[in-house]
């Protein structure tokens, strides 16, 4: 396939899950044992990973709590693995695209391409870790045909029918990626596990183990803080208040933790920029950190990749960048300043519902600490604050990539 027919594939692709993830339409549904049957042929994993999908296994997958679906396999990962969060996730990918100026490699296609470059000498292969419903990882197959790739999760996948060169199985990552170790993969990509994993540098050298000489690995995090419209980083009242479980223990790490650089891209920053706030969704936010932090999640790995990459032996080529999205479509007023970017218009609407419907999402996380009726309260403020778009905020997404040795 030459470079014209592949990008005609891609755009392909991209147009068929622009319409599929329209706002008005859903993502096709869980079969109904939760994953879709791709059989054994074309398996891409060296070794069965330590959960194969097996129809027990489909259903002792799941636990219910409070009304919503959740894994069964970590008690670390909070959020929903149920159809209503794989729509909200179906859209994330969405998102994504739209941030990296409709790119679904981060604005790196080209590198991506050069790394799966047809060869005869082995079978590209990659590996998706968090792979949710299976967005990434079927548009990866689908725009690289030559190429098996293989995603993996804590539930099983609510796929659409994958192409033949993609499998789906489940694992936790807690447990180690030993069973992958070895020059096996060209690409791995690792996209909002911060929540989930409790030893993310631990993540990072293993990844480094199963990457071949040459290959590339992409991280992609939420970094669990809410941002000014000039980039200064919001700190609620809350920031500071442990949770109620845990009143007399060590406070708060610093709120600029680990982010060491200004969120304005500068080589003289030293230092972020801060601000106090009484608003609604930073004071959400804060809570949500805390509790992920609480059950094991690393919120700080989005701003600590780039240090942990640099400092490992195995990775060169180290490039940290960032995805900022405006919360609300407010920013489509302003088309003049310097963070203008051609899909604020959409991408500022979509960010706000995605994290409308994560605050729903994450109602069973938050009941660990609070009541039914504080969790509602507190939601109910910042949804009227994201709606009302009086205050002008962003999210960031923290993209780091690198090379294997």
């Amino acid at each position: 396939m030459n470079s014209e027919q592949q990008d005609g594939q891609m755009s392909d692709t991209a147009s068929t899950l622009s319409r599929l993830i329209d706002d008005n339409e859903t993502m096709p549904s869980m079969t109904n044992d939760g994953c879709t049957d791709t059989g054994t042929e074309g398996r891409v994993s060296p070794a069965p990973s330590l959960y194969s999908l097996t129809p027990s296994l489909r259903d002792q997958s799941f636990r219910h709590v409070h009304g919503r679906s959740l894994n069964a396999h970590s008690d670390v990962y909070s959020l929903p693995a149920d159809e209503e969060e794989a729509q909200r996730l179906y859209r994330q990918h969405r998102l994504f695209y739209l941030l990296a100026r409709d790119d679904h490699y981060y604005g790196m296609t080209n590198l991506v391409r050069e790394v799966l470059a047809p060869t005869e000498e082995r079978q590209r292969m990659v590996l998706d870790l968090g792979c949710g419903p299976g967005a990434w990882t079927i548009q990866c197959a689908t725009d690289f045909p030559h190429v098996e790739v293989l995603g993996v999760d804590l539930a099983p996948t609510s796929a659409i029918s994958p192409p033949p060169n993609c499998r789906f199985e489940i694992d936790d990552l807690n447990l180690g990626l030993e069973h992958f170790f070895g020059p096996t993969f060209d690409i791995i990509h690792a996209r909002l596990l911060n929540s989930g994993v409790k030893d993310y540098a631990g993540l990072v050298d293993q990844v480094s183990r199963c990457l071949r000489p040459g290959g590339l690995v992409i991280f992609a995090e939420f970094d669990f803080r809410i941002w000014a419209e000039d980039h200064r980083l919001l700190i609620p009242a809350n920031f500071y208040t442990p949770l109620p479980s845990q009143a007399g223990t060590q406070p708060s790490p610093s709120p600029a933790a680990g982010l060491g650089s200004s969120g304005r891209t500068s080589a003289n920053a030293s230092k972020v920029s801060t601000v106090l706030t009484k608003w609604a969704a930073p004071t959400w936010m804060a809570t949500m950190s805390k509790c992920v932090r609480a059950k094991g999640g690393n919120i700080d790995a989005a701003a600590l990749l780039k240090t942990w990459l640099r400092e490992h032996p195995n990775y060169e080529d180290v490039r940290p960048s960032d995805l900022w999205a405006p919360l609300g479509p407010w920013k489509a007023t302003q088309p003049n300043d310097w963070t203008q970017h051609p899909n604020f218009p959409i991408t500022g609407e979509m960010s706000r519902d995605n994290l409308i419907n994560l605050m729903r999402g994450a109602r069973p996380l938050l009941y660990g600490w609070f009541s039914p009726e504080e969790v509602a309260a507190s939601e109910e403020a910042a949804v009227k604050e994201l709606e009302a778009e009086t205050n002008q905020m962003y999210i960031r997404v923290q993209v780091t990539t690198g090379r294997r040795k």
